[in-house]
């Protein structure tokens, strides 16, 4: 027995084809190409990203250790290229997790 009875969630439903359609229709040859090779981008990193998390990770602790061994050593930049690599592994992660690319029915 429950003591707290939750409203039913409703269903989403989902867009009408006209408003797809109108969606694709209007946009532009260089948009379209654009935003197939987004999803293809995005589908590779989404498949690869057990590995390239690793791979990544993996230098950015290389990176952290070269900053802490080069930190008093002038011209050598070691704590500007660890933020590179280490905003670089965020940026990629935000992609991956974070961004849904629309996947155009029609994309040529």
């Amino acid at each position: 027995m429950t003591i707290i009875k939750f409203p039913k969630a409703p269903k989403l439903q989902p867009p009408p084809p006209q408003i797809q359609q109108v969606r694709t229709a209007s946009m532009s040859t260089g948009n379209k190409i654009f935003m197939g090779l987004m999803c293809t981008v995005w589908a590779i990193a989404a498949l690869a990203w057990p590995l390239i998390s690793w791979i990544a990770s993996i230098d950015c602790i290389f990176q952290f250790f070269r900053m802490l061994y080069y930190w008093d050593t002038p011209g050598a930049h070691a704590g500007i290229t660890f933020l590179a690599h280490f905003m670089g592994f965020i940026a990629l992660t935000f992609f991956v997790f974070v961004y849904r690319p629309e996947w155009p029915s029609n994309v040529k």
